[in-house]
């Protein structure tokens, strides 16, 4: 079981997909010119977020002339702002069937890479959850939060780990769909539902405001 505390010295774990993309022709410019600023444009997927911020100011600490803009979403709405032509620099998915299919599509320079994996975790900032019975607590909680599984690779998850548990019947119509991990964190923090499934990364992240309990989804359950 994962009781909420605050901690500096765990460090999460996510799945980040680096894909190298056409440099913005901005860029490209300023390194002409010389004496200006370049920014690196990097797509990253929200259960990322927290991680790339804290990224973002080390690394603009130790550059004199790169600044880091992040674009936060979910990996299936920044692979399609990547397909009508986002000047994305860099792509950090939670999945790797996206930036392998912009390679694909010659949409990306160099081949997908692996970077890290990513755990799913059951979160209520109402309920105190068990190992034992948190799947009871799904079958009975009125509203179940979610990443949209058509567009984000968590939510996805969250439903092989429902059928894998064999509790998808039973959660039908009870599902709420955040376009990303981003507002799936949104409904739970705020109680507009009574438990949801997010990222691990989330929970274990000093940069939110962390409420309630959150367990382990079993690994064999999702991929």
């Amino acid at each position: 079981m994962g009781k909420i505390t605050r901690t500096y010295l765990l460090i999460p774990v996510w799945i980040f997909l680096l894909t190298i993309l056409s440099c913005n022709p901005n860029n490209e410019q300023g390194k002409k010119e010389g004496g200006r600023r370049t920014t690196l444009i990097i797509a990253t997927a929200a259960n990322a977020q927290f991680a790339m911020q804290e990224i973002e100011q080390i690394y603009e600490a130790d550059q004199d002339s790169i600044d880091i803009e992040l674009i936060i979403s979910s990996s299936g709405k920044l692979t399609a702002q990547i397909q009508q032509g986002a000047p994305y620099d860099l792509f950090l998915s939670a999945d790797m069937k996206y930036p392998e299919y912009l390679f694909r599509e010659g949409l990306a320079k160099a081949v997908p890479q692996v970077y890290a994996q990513g755990g799913l975790v059951v979160w209520s900032s109402k309920l105190s959850l068990d190992s034992s019975n948190w799947v009871n607590t799904l079958k009975s909680a009125p509203k179940i939060a979610i990443a949209n599984p058509e567009l984000a690779p968590y939510g996805e998850q969250a439903v092989k780990a429902f059928q894998y548990f064999g509790i998808a019947a039973d959660l039908q119509g009870k599902l709420v769909f955040g376009e990303s991990v981003s507002q799936t964190n949104q409904y739970i923090l705020s109680g507009a539902v009574e438990v949801g499934l997010t990222a691990k990364s989330v929970v274990l992240s000093p940069n939110i405001d962390i409420k309630g309990s959150w367990i382990d989804i079993p690994t064999e359950a999702y991929e």
